[in-house]
């Protein structure tokens, strides 16, 4: 992973909200500001600008801080000039009071990290300006910036996360930075360049979703995707049962209730029926299923979702479903069972499940006879955005929605709403990202057990 360390050299980060308090942990959306600047102060040389480029189209990075020794607002008189740039004159305006806020950490140093490994030339690239870079935050803000690699993720840190669960907003880097910022000189008082707001909350290493692949053995039924969502009921009251048998009952993380049998308030296991989709000859039938905890879940339920599923694979690995008796074993080398398969970093994702929508879009049976009218479409439109933020994603540039699959081998919507007998609306989407996402990804209703399980169009490893 690459991580860039800044080291303030006065001990304290000068930088205030526009509330003008002090502005803490440091956005994102700073870093890369801080290092356009150093690149027009330079050559703008082109293997710079292509370090510049892939930090403003990265995921948003985790931010690692030490504890906060001291914070400071006060008043301080400031010209509001500046030095000439590219033939651009900064109007020169009387000296003003302005609010000033700092966050004192000492010589303890703030970590910007991505779970990413840059190409050669982009890391040599960052290191150029960093090493040119002299200021992160306001003027009398110095600072000693060094690219470096790390192997873990830091004990606590500042970390991307949904709307719901975050607690402060940062401003994260968005691509077009680069193109305003030869518009308007980086120097020009109160220059704004585009910026997107990401909710961050400080949590504990986060690792990877822990997940188990498993396969159908061959001799087993075909199971056709119509009917991989009851195949993945099933898995679910096989490792409920095992639980039982062996002593170690099903928790929460597990069963998705709690104590009052009412619906689980936190997020619980996936089990995602794996359909043969995308191929030329792709048939559609379930080959096996994957087994997936959040990356939420504390380290003590992940193991005991872990525990209960090597039992019931040491067992023989059955589960019932509509009278017939499926095994499981580890997954082969087949594609379709094979997390990279579903997990590739990609800007377009589409359903090979059908999603399930959250309320009805038809205002009259009549309506639902006929088909649905485009009004109906924008607001199916909008509940499958709305679905995306709840499961984490960032919001979809472009939806499209179709009764038909977009992928070969997937159902149509017709079949699964009759094979299933759901009340709610199925539909298939296709969801443009601004940004490439990683999986793997199902939204909607029933996403537990595989309803709008989404395959990335293209993509990277």
């Amino acid at each position: 992973m690459l991580a860039i360390r800044a080291e303030w050299l006065t001990g304290e980060y000068i930088a205030q909200t526009h509330e003008y308090g002090p502005e803490w942990p440091p956005h994102p959306v700073r870093l890369l500001y801080a290092l356009i600047e150093s690149w027009h102060e330079g050559d703008c040389d082109s293997y710079e600008e292509a370090a510049l480029r892939w930090m403003e189209q990265a995921e948003p990075p985790v931010v690692a801080t030490p504890p906060v020794t001291d914070t400071e607002c006060y008043q301080a008189y400031v010209p509001m000039g500046g030095k000439q740039h590219k033939n651009t004159e900064p109007p020169t305006w009387a000296r003003k009071p302005k609010m000033r806020a700092s966050t004192r950490i000492d010589d303890q140093p703030v970590r910007f990290i991505w779970n990413e490994e840059p190409r050669t030339d982009v890391v040599s690239g960052l290191t150029s300006l960093c090493k040119r870079c002299a200021r992160l935050g306001c003027a009398g803000s110095f600072v000693r910036l060094t690219p470096e690699r790390v192997d873990r993720w830091p004990a606590r840190a500042w970390r991307p996360t949904s709307n719901e669960e975050g607690t402060t907003v940062l401003r994260v880097p968005t691509p077009g930075t680069i193109e305003a910022s030869q518009r308007i000189s980086p120097t020009y008082p109160g220059r704004v360049y585009p910026h997107e707001l990401q909710s961050y909350a400080r949590r504990g290493a986060a690792e990877p979703a822990r997940s188990v692949w498993l396969g159908i053995v061959g001799d087993g039924p075909a199971w056709p995707i119509e009917r991989g969502p009851a195949l993945a009921r099933a898995v679910r009251r096989a490792l409920i049962e095992t639980g039982r048998r062996t002593g170690e009952p099903a928790r929460p993380v597990l069963h998705g209730h709690n104590a009052e049998g009412g619906p689980l308030d936190r997020d619980h296991i996936r089990i995602w029926p794996l359909p043969n989709v995308g191929r030329t000859h792709a048939s559609g039938r379930v080959l096996g299923v994957a087994i997936i905890t959040p990356t939420n879940t504390g380290a003590d339920d992940a193991d005991h979702v872990l525990r209960l599923a090597a039992a019931w694979l040491g067992t023989g690995g059955r589960a019932s479903a509509e009278e017939q008796l499926t095994r499981f074993e580890p997954a082969d080398r087949r594609h379709t069972l094979q997390e990279v398969r579903w997990s590739k970093r990609a800007s377009v994702w589409q359903t090979v499940i059908p999603l399930e929508l959250d309320r009805h879009v038809q205002s009259s049976t009549a309506a639902r006879r006929r088909g649905w009218n485009p009004k109906e479409w924008d607001r199916a439109a909008e509940l499958v955005k709305q679905a995306a933020l709840r499961e984490g994603l960032p919001p979809p540039a472009k939806v499209e929605l179709s009764r038909s699959p977009f992928t070969i081998g997937s159902p149509h919507v017709v079949n699964m709403q009759r094979e299933q007998h759901r009340r709610k609306p199925l539909i298939h989407a296709r969801l443009y990202f601004e940004t490439p996402v990683r999986g793997p990804a199902a939204i909607g209703r029933g996403r537990h057990i595989g309803y709008g399980l989404m395959e990335p169009v293209g993509g990277t490893q």
